[in-house]
């Protein structure tokens, strides 16, 4: 019995773990971010789909890239380029939770990335993104599974 119930908590520290990852980065079945688009590429204003062949892991999720060039800048400083909040939708941490994102709808803010779930939300977002940002920041520190 003792054993038993010992095994159950491991179990459930393990599964928690493999939660917690899954939640820390937006990723596809396949593990790649962004759907699939160029991290890099939104720091020039014309985001672009990646390709397959021109990736790089960070944070356990593939990134694809449209050039060399992106991706090589992104394995120099991934943090730099990476979209705030495991890509999740800044609005929705700025509420308190996780939302899946459209890569269409973003915005750059103080040099770093912010992701929304569309661009009706993006509306809602624009009208105080100092504003939401504090909030999402809180959100995302105290998230249940962080790393």
């Amino acid at each position: 019995m003792k054993n038993s119930f010992i095994f159950s908590v491991l179990l459930m520290l393990i599964f928690s773990a493999c939660s917690a990852t899954a939640q820390n980065v937006l990723t596809d079945k396949n593990k790649v971010a962004v759907s699939g688009y160029d991290v890099v590429s939104y720091f020039s204003g014309t985001p672009q789909k990646g390709k397959s062949h021109l990736t790089a892991e960070h944070e356990k999720a593939i990134y694809l890239f449209a050039t060399a060039e992106n991706r090589d800048m992104f394995k120099t400083n991934p943090a730099k380029y990476t979209p705030q909040y495991g890509g999740w939708c800044s609005y929705g941490w700025a509420q308190g939770y996780p939302a899946k994102i459209d890569p269409k709808a973003w915005t750059i803010v103080g040099g770093k990335l912010y992701l929304n779930y569309d661009n009706k939300v993006k509306v809602d977002w624009d009208r105080d993104q100092t504003g939401y940002i504090k909030k999402a920041d809180v959100h995302f520190a105290n998230r249940k599974g962080k790393k």
